[in-house]
């Protein structure tokens, strides 16, 4: 017998078991992570356009942008991402980072649903 799949088909299941394996390795190192970024921030700010998290040396670490009343998008520093990057064994922070950020984010204001999350240079 004999079974014939597209590449698309193949393809997504890739995707689904990969995206398992990195589920689970989420789950088990979330609180973790989660805990160490937290421990970075040490104040906010927030006006009618955002929140922005700081740490002790009021260096920007993240901001949202509220693109509606109760969601936005969240960057985090290019420096924090770097930070991160250089701790963790390769490829942990690539792979989970944005989950993370999201998620430290979420902790601290759960009334804003995160819609995006990516690196940006703060000036």
């Amino acid at each position: 017998m004999k079974i014939i799949i597209t590449e698309e088909q193949l393809n997504e299941l890739e995707r689904d078991w990969m995206g398992q394996d990195s589920e689970e390795e989420y789950t088990r190192l979330k609180d973790s992570l989660v805990k160490s970024i937290k421990r970075m921030i040490k104040g906010y700010g927030e006006n009618d356009k955002g929140i922005d998290l700081y740490d002790s040396n009021e260096e920007l670490l993240i901001t949202y942008i509220k693109n509606h009343s109760d969601w936005g998008e969240v960057y985090y520093s290019n420096s924090l991402n770097d930070l991160m990057s250089s701790i963790l064994p390769h490829p942990i922070w690539y792979r989970h980072g944005k989950y993370v950020i999201s998620d430290v984010f979420e902790s601290y204001f759960p009334r804003y649903r995160v819609t995006r999350v990516q690196t940006a240079n703060f000036a």
